[in-house]
């Protein structure tokens, strides 16, 4: 037994087996000896059996106490634990609740929680600066109380379509302040959602867009200006470049006139005596037929000679025109009704078209008349085989440096055409395509000189083999002759 009890001092948590041991041993040791033991040492048995017994529940209660305060020590430790991280996680969250918050404030821009009803749950200082409101004044009332009659439904609308989709929309508003003003604002707004991942609300961020919108303002009234600039810069280029060309033209008629008038004085008298002499052997009804022949064909030449320096004169110094308010249909008229019978002639069908209202001009009537008579000319000798001529007037808007309305003079033809790489040069002097004696190239820069001198614009479209067009543009003016 003594070994067994030494080895429990050195194993406390066996000592209850070794006692048991140590008591089997007793019991077995005084059962052996049968009546052979004495009263004495049965009696020391017993109490050291008792003792033994007495030991080993003593030390049963000590483990058990030791268990349970073992069991307490350990709950106490995890709930110091437990109560630290609850700690740290309170602090955390202040932490984040404190950061939110100085972030919610501190915006630039306005902030604010709504539920889907729009009714405002909480605002910042920038939304309270933005709608003249105080935070009191703002929770718990409607967020359409802000916003401007007109647009309540325009916000209406993109909540419900927030809390239908959640997702994010952007929308512009206009805000009333509390002191009746209105700021135009940028509202972006989002779905808040719960820690259940359902939604609990709508957040807003509310920027103020009156900066912008004086901007973007003040961007449009330069870009007006600049555009306004610009039609003034062209007009003035269109100016300019007229007036340099009225010079060159000036400095050119200048130049044509002095020959015109040396070509007048030098020819004109000598063919005006050899017509009278030509006009005189012609009456001589001696001559024979051949010698008369010759005759008509001298004088078909002097006739044309006296025609080019006609056109020379009348090109270079032409005189001042005699300004009256001309119905344009009216001078359409007469030279249709010139032309009907050379028309019929050449077996050409004449179509006249003229514009149902009244398109009266101011010009001279006989330059305005001698022009259209060269474009018609020149379009019938288009048309040696017959074809079709068209004579129309209608009404066209303003070009981009004029106002009002213009008259549209259309001269169209079914001829030859014009090549391309001559229609650049048709108006200029002496510029002619026709075969020698059909003409002397001023008709057409003669009908430009007209047609400028009365601010009009003429232009041209022609295609070989299709025929042309030309086209006379003349301001309208509201009066009737």
């Amino acid at each position: 037994m003594t070994p067994l009890l030494t080895a429990a001092q050195w194993y406390p948590e066996r000592i209850g087996i070794a006692l048991a041991l140590c008591s089997g041993l007793l019991l077995l040791g005084s059962w052996g000896k049968g009546s052979g033991i004495g009263l004495s040492e049965l009696a020391t048995r017993a109490a050291t059996l008792g003792m033994m017994a007495l030991t080993g529940i003593m030390n049963w209660g000590r483990r058990a106490n030791g268990d349970s305060e073992r069991t307490m020590s350990e709950d106490r430790s995890q709930l110091l634990v437990e109560k630290a991280n609850r700690r740290r996680a309170e602090e955390a969250l202040e932490d984040a609740q404190v950061r939110f918050r100085s972030i919610f404030e501190s915006s630039h821009d306005g902030f604010a929680y709504a539920g889907f009803d729009g009714r405002l749950l909480e605002v910042n200082r920038a939304f309270e600066a933005l709608t003249g409101y105080s935070r009191e004044e703002l929770c718990n009332r409607s967020a359409s109380d802000v916003i401007a009659g007109e647009q309540v439904e325009t916000d209406l609308e993109q909540r419900r379509r927030l809390r239908e989709n959640g997702r994010a929309a952007e929308y512009e508003l206009d805000y009333v302040r509390k002191d009746g003003r209105k700021v135009p604002v940028s509202v972006n707004a989002f779905v808040v959602r719960g820690r259940d991942g359902t939604a609990t609300g709508l957040a807003m961020i509310v920027k103020d867009m009156t900066e912008r919108k004086q901007t973007e303002l003040a961007l449009r009234k330069t870009a007006e200006q600049l555009h306004q600039k610009n039609e003034q810069l062209a007009r003035a280029n269109e100016l300019l470049s007229a007036a340099q060309r009225a010079a060159a033209r000036v400095q050119r008629l200048s130049v044509i006139g002095q020959f015109a008038a040396t070509v007048a004085h030098k020819i004109g008298t000598p063919l005006t005596a050899l017509s009278g002499h030509v006009q005189l052997l012609s009456e001589d009804r001696s001559l024979a037929p051949h010698v008369r022949s010759r005759l008509e064909i001298v004088e078909t030449q002097i006739e044309r000679t006296s025609n080019i320096i006609q056109d020379l004169l009348v090109y270079a110094r032409r005189p001042d025109p005699v300004w009256a308010t001309v119905d344009v249909n009216a001078c359409l008229k007469d030279c249709f009704a010139l032309f009907q019978t050379e028309c019929a002639r050449q077996k050409v069908e004449g179509i006249l078209k003229l514009a149902a209202e009244p398109a009266c001009v101011r010009a001279d009537r006989q330059q305005l008349q001698e022009a259209l008579h060269h474009l018609v000319e020149n379009a019938l000798q288009a048309m040696p085989d017959g074809g079709r001529l068209t004579l129309s007037s209608s009404l066209a808007e303003a070009s981009p440096v004029e106002r009002g309305q213009r008259i549209a003079i259309d001269v169209a033809d079914t001829g030859s055409g014009i090549d391309p790489e001559h229609l650049a040069q048709i108006f200029q002097p002496f510029f002619t395509t026709k075969t020698i004696g059909r003409g002397t190239g001023l008709g057409l820069a003669i009908v430009q000189e007209t047609v400028r001198a009365h601010g009009g614009q003429i232009s041209v479209e022609s295609e070989p083999g299709k025929g042309s067009r030309f086209s006379i543009f003349l301001p309208l003016v509201g009066e009737s002759p």
